[in-house]
């Protein structure tokens, strides 16, 4: 029960910030256009918006506990820094993160993509 009340704790700071990302996009009004979508074969909380990919994962095989990630479409270099995956950024501390933690990592990797 312990792990269930975390996981749900995780994907309603994913989906208020995610809520919060579309918001800024699309002028102070989420549209349809960057729905946030519970992803069955990966169980995680993303939406798409500009050709990159925002979202938290509960943990997955190269991850052992929740994350948030960036993950453009044409992934940028592994820097060792923001760019720390092959396919993006993660935040490893996702389940530690408040809504505006999470949101200022999305935020971070817009800025960084030049959006």
């Amino acid at each position: 029960a312990r792990s269930a009340d975390q996981i749900a704790s995780f994907f309603v700071t994913v989906d208020a910030a995610l809520e919060a990302l579309r918001s800024d996009i699309d002028g102070g009004v989420a549209t349809p256009d960057h729905a946030i979508t519970l992803w069955p074969e990966h169980f995680d909380l993303a939406t798409t918006i500009d050709e990159v990919n925002f979202g938290g994962s509960p943990g997955d095989a190269d991850h052992e506990a929740p994350y948030l990630y960036v993950g453009p479409w044409s992934p940028p270099p592994v820097d060792g820094g923001f760019w720390n995956e092959s396919f993006g950024a993660s935040r490893a501390d996702g389940a530690a993160s408040s809504v505006a933690e999470a949101l200022a990592f999305f935020r971070e990797g817009r800025r960084r993509l030049g959006a």
